[in-house]
């Protein structure tokens, strides 16, 4: 009697689901075959297409492949015509196809934490794009087909290895947010400036020597993230933007002597203090808008990390020897509002000092600490 309740619930489950199915219609059945086949093409066949997909009038247009151990994105991808978002974040990928091209309506491409080493050129292609995010893959350049995405309002490729921002992005004049953290970058090309609607840069974690010229040209800036890089100087033109959200320039090499009159009383509005110890540079050396989004605590005698983060964002911890020669890696990967515990047991190294490196998309903090072992 009870395999007959259950062979008869199995029944009327699946006949639900075909009788569902077929009510969408030819041009879904075709859209699913698409998401099936990128399915099967990662060993997922028992993935269930209505577990990803987001269908509206007999299409399907959000795809969700979150977290999916994803190795590959074949180009059968580009038969979504009608793909508004599609999730990617979390997977194996190494390549998009150059067929995305054909998603044209795409709105929200997120590829955050992959393998990804390049962006094929027919990505400027994708004209309707509004949120690109690209960070933690293994980029060492953008294509130059960016500057076609006009509507493009969010970009992040921060923890890449880009050693530039392309000067095309001037073209992106819709652009509303930069984040370029924590790469290889030398500097801000100059074309940035041409972007009148950007608000926020974080771009900490860098090389960057030079601002360009022109970048109070940038006026409705208001938060502007140049830690951990390797300024000197910055340009006179600075003094024309407000910056309400404060601007971060912690450990550079600013120097009051390489710096006008002007920029150094404009400094003095968002560090007083600096000012009023008669330009002592360690002053401005702490994060932006003064306060720190990340308590980073080494616990004596425990041989462990404790870290409390205020919002939810990818985080990557390093150890360091004194010379700066990296010993390992202790934490990579988003991380939840809250408190987190690494520990140090595994990690093979003797009495002595030794340095921790925190970096985020919005900061980085370097903590010295003496193992005693």
């Amino acid at each position: 009697m009870q395999n007959g309740k259950i062979a008869f619930l199995a029944f009327f489950v699946v006949t639900a689901f075909w009788g569902g199915f077929r009510s969408y219609g030819q041009s879904f059945k075709e859209d699913s075959l698409v998401v099936r086949a990128i399915l099967d093409s990662n060993d997922l066949s028992y993935v269930y297409v209505f577990e990803v997909a987001s269908v509206t009038d007999n299409r399907i247009t959000g795809l969700n492949f979150y977290n999916k151990n994803l190795t590959t994105l074949p180009p059968i991808i580009g038969k979504l015509d009608k793909l508004l978002g599609i999730n990617l974040r979390e997977n194996f990928l190494t390549e998009v196809p150059e067929q995305i091209k054909k998603c044209i309506e795409l709105d929200d491409l997120l590829l955050t934490n992959n393998k990804i080493a390049f962006l094929p050129d027919s990505l400027g292609c994708l004209v309707n794009l509004t949120k690109l995010d690209v960070g933690v893959n293994e980029l060492k350049q953008l294509p130059s087909t960016i500057g076609n995405l006009k509507k493009l309002k969010r970009l992040h490729v921060s923890f890449n290895q880009l050693t530039e921002i392309p000067s095309e992005i001037g073209g992106c004049d819709s652009l509303l947010g930069l984040r370029c953290s924590s790469n290889k970058l030398t500097f801000l090309p100059d074309e940035i400036v041409n972007l009148k609607h950007l608000w926020q840069i974080y771009a900490s974690g860098n090389k960057i020597e030079r601002l360009p010229e022109n970048i109070g040209d940038l006026t409705s800036l208001e938060s502007l993230d140049l830690s951990y890089n390797k300024l000197t100087t910055l340009p006179e033109s600075i003094v024309k933007l407000t910056l309400p959200y404060g601007i971060g320039v912690a450990w550079n090499y600013l120097d009051s002597a390489n710096l006008s009159p002007a920029v150094i009383e404009w400094l003095a509005g968002y560090f007083p203090k600096w000012y009023e110890y008669q330009y002592d540079i360690s002053e401005i050396n702490k994060p932006l808008n003064g306060s720190s989004p990340v308590i980073l605590k080494i616990i004596p005698g425990k041989d462990e990390v404790r870290y409390t983060l205020f919002e939810s964002q990818y985080v990557k911890i390093t150890l360091f020897f004194s010379n700066g020669r990296e010993i390992a890696n202790l934490e990579s990967g988003y991380k939840s509002k809250g408190m987190h515990t690494v520990s140090l047991h595994s990690i093979n190294c003797g009495t002595g000092m030794y340095f921790l490196l925190f970096s985020s998309e919005y900061h980085q903090q370097i903590k010295r600490s003496l193992f005693i072992r």
